[in-house]
């Protein structure tokens, strides 16, 4: 009995060095505290530490036992937004740390309200449409473009009626769309009507055919919107019939991609299997425009493959169409870092990065061997650009010859596949940039976005731009940067993934700090970060 309880004398006892966390969670509009919110703390430095607890009826919270670093809080409870918590006092944006033996005391967390839309969807005749689909989405940013995201969804009832809870503030697009039975290969085809064929096709808030010309919905905190309704009626659609050659038997699909500029993508029709006897396909429900046609082939034991065609679709059945799949190709190189042993490389990851054109396939990617020689395998053909991720530390890529031409700033054309080996060059002297944000009272800015984005040559690298978050106290760093011209920003908040995008560095670009990198080269910077309320006001 003594031993038992020794034993657990000594597991209730907090290890030393570790510390402990407390604080507060409340209602961000009324103050009010919030009992059953659930804190966690996660460290991912050696592995994905994570730790949490449970707040009590006064929003109080204690967690235990918590060793030293520092962790992302997260919290959640029904009814308000969940994710990063929005921490108040010096602590910073949605971090914390904690240091050997400390009493971290007087956190407090402020949550935030969701907000609900509720509607009706109808069909022309005012009818109520069940189980159709209603989707808000959020505009996102993918390689520095603005793409629709699917954010909140659900069905409708028997009533045509839907209700969307748990959305985070903000402006969103908000569709609908009834929910039809494609086509699939092995089906009989419906027979041709001798009229025009009419589809019921997705709309948006209040009554557009794409986001780009819709009404946003503006939702504030705890906002309910009711009425949000909708009404779906039936248009002149088309088809496309088609045949990818070269299929390779089952596994394949086509992707029917808008070519429309400015237009949103993300409501086009889902992709359709091909036929694994003779490769046809059939596309419904298609409004007349300009798209591309993308063929894909890959999974677990395939051989990967991909075509594409560029198609112009009028009124009535497009068929005849022809998608040739081209088979992969592998491509040799060899990979040296001055001063590193081959072997020391092996960490490294070689990836084939397309130009221009758009993949539905992942990039190829390759490791390199003990000698420093590497296979790119599954390449297909197109136009690459070479990146490598995860290079000895200080060190940059200097050169990437492919036969006897200079590519790295170019880019290399496969296109006819492989004419040569690739020779890639790093180097260590990779540039370094600290710096300090402050706030228009020239106060230092805690948890301050910090961008960096290249000369314009290199607009389209994304490894080559960079977004951190400045410490507890306004402190910033950026290192194994290539040696070249950027342009540094510092923001109150931004989206992840803004910083690509050339509109926005367009705006304010008067705002950024010219910073030119030289080999070994360490600059420091003091930027005033740009308000948040300018950014939103874009």
């Amino acid at each position: 009995m003594l031993i038992g309880c020794l034993c657990w004398a000594q597991l209730a006892q907090q290890p030393a060095g570790n510390g402990s966390v407390e604080g507060r969670v409340i209602n961000r509009v009324t103050q009010e505290p919030l009992r059953k919110a659930t804190v966690r703390l996660a460290n991912s430095g050696r592995g994905i530490q994570m730790y949490e607890a449970s707040t009590d009826a006064s929003g109080n919270f204690r967690i235990e036992h918590v060793p030293p670093g520092t962790y992302r809080v997260n919290v959640e409870r029904t009814g308000f937004t969940r994710g990063l918590a929005d921490l108040v006092g010096a602590q910073g944006r949605g971090t914390i740390s904690v240091a050997p033996d400390q009493q971290v005391k007087d956190v407090l967390i402020p949550m935030t309200p969701h907000s609900v839309v509720t509607g009706q969807v109808t069909d022309e005749d005012n009818d109520p449409l069940q189980n159709a689909s209603v989707q808000l989405w959020r505009l996102s940013y993918v390689g520095g473009k603005r793409q629709l995201m699917p954010s909140n969804g659900a069905n409708t009832n028997d009533l045509g009626e839907y209700r969307l809870a748990g959305i985070t503030p903000g402006k969103y697009y908000l569709s609908a769309r009834k929910q039809n039975r494609d086509w699939r290969p092995g089906m009989n085809r419906r027979p041709e009507a001798g009229g025009t064929e009419t589809d019921y096709l997705a709309v948006f808030y209040p009554d557009a055919r794409d986001a780009s010309t819709s009404t946003p919905l503006e939702l504030t905190v705890g906002q309910t919107l009711n009425g949000m309704d909708l009404r779906l009626r039936k248009v002149p659609v088309s088809r496309v019939r088609g045949r990818v050659v070269n299929a390779g038997g089952s596994g394949s699909m086509v992707f029917l991609l808008s070519n429309v500029p400015g237009r949103f993508s993300t409501m086009g029709l889902r992709p359709v299997p091909v036929s694994p006897q003779d490769g046809s396909f059939e596309f419904r429900g298609v409004v007349p425009g300009s798209y591309t046609l993308v063929a894909t082939r890959g999974g677990r034991g395939g051989t990967r493959a991909q075509g594409r065609v560029d198609i112009s679709v009028g009124e009535g059945l497009l068929e005849g169409v022809e998608v040739q799949m081209r088979d992969p190709f592998a491509v040799n190189g060899q990979l040296a870092a001055e001063g590193v042993e081959a072997q020391s490389l092996a960490g490294v990851a070689i990836q084939l990065m397309p130009l221009e054109s758009m993949s539905m396939v992942p990039p190829p990617v390759a490791r390199p061997k003990e000698d420093g020689s590497f296979i790119l395998n599954d390449a297909l053909p197109d136009r690459y650009r070479i990146n490598l991720q995860g290079l000895p530390e200080g060190y940059w890529v200097k050169s990437v010859r492919y036969g006897e031409q200079e590519v790295y700033e170019t880019g290399v054309d496969l296109s006819a596949g492989p004419g040569g080996e690739f020779r890639i060059v790093a180097v260590p002297g990779a540039g370094v940039i600290d710096g300090l944000v402050r706030n228009s009272k020239g106060e230092p800015l805690p948890g301050a976005v910090v961008t960096l984005a290249p000369a314009k040559q290199f607009q389209n690298w994304t490894e080559m731009y960079r977004y951190v978050t400045a410490d507890q106290i306004g402190v910033f760093r950026m290192a194994g940067l290539r040696p070249g011209e950027y342009r540094v920003h510092a923001w109150e908040q931004l989206e992840m993934g803004a910083h690509q995008d050339p509109e926005i560095l367009a705006k304010f670009d008067a705002e950024g700090t010219k910073v030119e990198i030289k080999a070994g080269g360490r600059e420091g910077v003091e930027l005033k970060a740009i308000p948040a309320d300018l950014v939103s006001a874009r």
